[in-house]
């Protein structure tokens, strides 16, 4: 990047850039001109200095160094100088420059008022002062009669009867030297021209003084001041050194500044010897530093001191900064004859500086770039080739995406796109000779692939064909459907499993491969429900078990009763004992057509009465008396109809209970006993209310007692699967 305003790096290969001279902050991104009475005179992070003693600065910006006091002025301490001071009454500085104090008016002279004091006003002729520093006109006193004296006299002694220095005549009538000329001789001697270099500016002066740009005690001694110093007043002062970023040549008056596209450092130079490099420039006119830039892109510069780049012509630019030359853009060549620069044809393609046909399958527009027509792609890395669009791609873009996205392909050696695996339910399809044919393609309805495909070259193995020649499995026979893909939903009454099987590929017979493939089972009548769910709220293989604390009932699973664990335990035993005795009785019924009316068949028969009572026993396990008569209490007066029952037993029992099992109303022996009957019991007649009850059984023993049977059936059902349709149960497990 550009160093920011104000600051610069000298060097290539600068991570910062630093504040130019006049011009204070850590970095380049906090550069400050110097305020006034302050100065910096180098490059770098430094604050900027209090001009010096002598020196001052009145305006703010770039302050490279203070200015020397004008003549007339002084500046006696260091500090933040924004002017110098007037000199006092009574004294003058006839030069300028680093000016501390000012002079006191020498004898002959004076000065009554503060101010730009650059020379004393010297005492009148005929009259003379030996004060210095007089501020006063007063101070210069006139010469007693009969004589005079030349103006400026500093002494009593300079008063004389002949003419004095810089007057011309007789004793008595003595007239002043004109301007330009001088008499240094007290008498009656003519006036001289001042010599070369010199002059005097007022009328009777007894001497000249060296010009501007001469330096020299008197007129006879006036010596050019040498290049590289100034001198800006008449007078016997030195000449001095040009400020940094001025320079001038000899007899000179004042300083120039160097021209835009120099620089010089240092001070008292007779030409500035700093320049701008080839493609660098600079605007800023005397600067005591290094300001040049680099010229922006899209112009340069050939030659050094530059103070403006050039712009390029049409059809070229620069590719970068600082550049001291031009070259052609993207799209144009140079024209040997002409040295010109020319675009590309419209139906061309620039590469490598030159104009080149444009690429089969490709649309170009005189362009470094190109778009690939329909059915071509370009690779990002390599922008001069549109390859054809293989099957199993989407270059609707003009590049390549495979389809699905989830595809792997690899470029080969000259940058086409062939498909190397393809994800589940596709089959990879790919020819060595047509890459344009390569795809990932679907396995169709009645088929379907649960790995994906990945290419060999050595087997070729391709297409939607059946393994090994190629990736789609063909669906089960019966009990599944195959809508394409890696889909196989099984139908009603049947169960899919994936297992893996052994084949051969196609290109190395005696080499097997693993692969997944699904088969289906039937499950038990009316468990499954198709796609591998249950119905009836089962669960497991085959859909042939009932969730935790859930048992068949009717083929559908309910919630078994969980109110206590005898309940459970009951379950368990009766339901072991089932599945005993159902064992058994399998056995022998088989072994009564091997072997008939034989000891185990009639013990067989004996069980088998054994098992019919003990089952008649059990059942009535499951039985209750329920209540068969109920007394209701009619009144203190006789019933009009029915028959009154005698029986002082049960007029006693009727008295402590009114309710009566069968078994009871039988030990009372009521022959005449009808539903109209009724007995007397102390004062008051009772009537029977209810007819003599079956026995109801027990709802929770009867309830457990069919969970029980369900849990057997559940365990033969399992069981007849595995026997009837020969599932290899560790198989089944893992699936």
């Amino acid at each position: 990047m550009a160093c920011p305003a104000d600051s610069h790096s000298l060097q290539a290969g600068q991570a910062a850039c630093e504040c130019n001279a006049g011009f204070a902050g850590a970095d380049a991104a906090q550069c400050t001109a110097c305020v006034a009475g302050k100065y910096k005179a180098s490059r770098g992070p430094a604050d900027c200095d209090d001009c010096e003693a002598g020196k001052y600065k009145d305006t703010a910006g770039m302050n490279v160094a203070c200015d020397d006091c004008e003549a007339g002025k002084y500046k006696g301490t260091t500090g933040m100088n924004v002017a110098c001071d007037d000199c006092e009454a009574g004294k003058y500085q006839d030069t300028a420059g680093v000016n501390v104090a000012c002079y006191d008016c020498e004898a002959g002279t004076y000065l009554e008022s503060s101010g730009v004091n650059v020379a004393c006003d010297d005492c009148e002729p005929g009259k003379y002062s030996d004060v210095q520093g007089a501020d006063s006109q007063s101070d210069c006193q006139g010469c007693v009669e009969g004589k005079t004296s030349a103006r400026g006299s500093g002494s009593e002694g300079d008063c004389t009867a002949e003419c004095s220095p810089g007057w011309t005549g007789t004793p008595g009538s003595c007239t002043q030297c004109l301007v330009g000329t001088y008499k240094d001789t007290v008498g009656s001697g003519d006036c001289m021209a001042c010599p070369a270099d010199s002059h005097s500016s007022q009328t009777g002066q007894a001497a000249c003084e060296c010009n501007a740009g001469f330096t020299g005690a008197d007129a006879a001694q006036c010596t050019a001041c040498v290049a590289g110093k100034y001198k800006a007043l008449r007078g016997p002062s030195a000449c001095t050194d040009c400020e940094a970023g001025k320079y001038v040549g000899e007899a000179s008056s004042a300083c120039q500044e160097c021209e835009a596209g120099k620089y010089e450092v240092a001070r008292g130079q007779p030409e500035c010897t700093g320049s701008c490099l080839a493609g660098k420039y600079s605007t800023l006119f005397g600067s005591p530093v290094d300001t040049c830039q680099d010229c922006p892109e899209g112009t340069y510069g050939n030659d050094t001191s530059a103070s403006a780049c050039v712009t390029c012509p049409e059809g070229e630019t620069t590719t970068s900064r600082g550049s001291t030359s031009c070259e052609c853009k993207v799209g144009y060549t140079r024209d040997c004859a002409s040295g010109k620069c020319t675009r590309c044809n419209s139906d061309q393609l620039y590469k490598e500086g030159l104009c080149t046909e444009c690429p089969d399958g490709a649309e170009c527009d005189g362009s470094d770039q190109m778009t690939c027509a329909a059915g071509y792609y370009i690779f990002v890395s390599d922008t001069s080739i549109c390859h054809p669009c293989p099957l199993g791609g989407d270059c609707s873009t003009g590049t390549f995406a495979p389809i699905p996205s989830s595809s792997l392909w690899e470029r080969n050696a000259v940058g086409e796109y062939r498909v190397w695996r393809c994800p589940k339910g596709y089959a990879l399809t790919r020819e060595d000779t047509n890459p344009s044919g390569d795809a990932c393609v679907p396995c169709p309805q009645g088929s379907y692939n649960l790995e994906g495909s990945a290419w060999n070259s050595e087997s070729q193995q391709s297409g939607t064909v059946p393994p090994p020649n190629g990736f789609c499995d063909l669906c089960p026979r019966v009990g599944a459907t195959c809508p394409g893909g890696s889909a196989v939903h099984s139908k009603g009454n049947y169960y899919t499993f994936e297992e893996v099987v052994q084949s051969s590929r196609r290109a190395a017979v005696n080499e097997t491969v693993n692969r997944t493939v699904i088969k289906a089972y039937a499950c038990p009548l009316g468990a499954c429900a198709g796609n591998n769910t249950c119905n009836g709220g089962r669960v497991g293989l085959l859909c042939g078990f009932c969730p935790e604390y859930t048992a068949l009932e009717l083929n559908v699973c309910v919630e078994c009763e969980r109110d206590s664990a005898a309940t459970m335990i009951l379950q368990i035993v009766v339901g072991v004992l089932a599945l005993l005795l159902l064992f058994l009785i399998l056995f022998l019924l088989g072994w009564r057509h091997v072997y008939a009316d034989n000891v185990a068949h009639r013990t067989y028969d004996k069980v088998l009465g054994i098992i019919l009572t003990l089952i008649e026993r059990v059942s009535s396990m499951f039985e209750t008396k329920g209540p068969v008569v109920q007394w209701k209490e009619v009144g203190a007066e006789e019933p009009v109809t029915g028959t009154e029952i005698k029986n002082d037993a049960l007029a006693t029992a009727i008295s402590e209970k009114q309710h009566f099992t069968k078994k009871e109303v039988d030990d009372f022996n009521l022959v005449d006993f009808s539903y109209d009957s009724y007995i007397k019991v102390g004062g008051t007649y009772f009537q029977p209310d209810e007819k003599v009850q079956k026995a109801q059984s027990d709802p929770a023993r009867t309830r457990r007692f069919i969970q029980a049977a369900k849990i057997f059936f559940a365990y033969y059902q399992v069981i007849s699967t595995f026997i009837v349709f020969k599932v290899r149960f560790f198989s089944v497990h893992r699936s």
